[in-house]
């Protein structure tokens, strides 16, 4: 699950969780000179999709990286299920 919540009066505030399920993927998208942010990339599943943006280049490639990795390993896990079921 990826969480998305705003800070405020030394609290977060949650706004949204988002499931890491068989729907979710990870989209780097490129930068634009023009664009006020940088360093984007979306987060995509079968509820919904926003646009995430890094402090820096090397925080983002980390947070793909890391949540490339969590899709992988969901996929592992599903196909491991499905062949003991068989």
């Amino acid at each position: 699950m990826v969480a998305y919540a705003s800070y405020s009066v030394l609290k977060y505030k949650l706004h949204r969780k988002i499931d890491i399920d068989s729907a979710f993927s990870v989209i780097e998208l490129p930068e634009k000179p023009e664009e006020k942010h940088k360093n984007c990339f979306q987060l995509v599943n079968s509820d919904k999709s926003f646009e995430v943006y890094a402090q820096d280049k090397v925080t983002k490639e980390e947070w793909v990286r890391d949540l490339k990795k969590c899709v992988e390993d969901l996929k592992t896990k599903i196909k491991k299920e499905k062949v003991s079921v068989t």
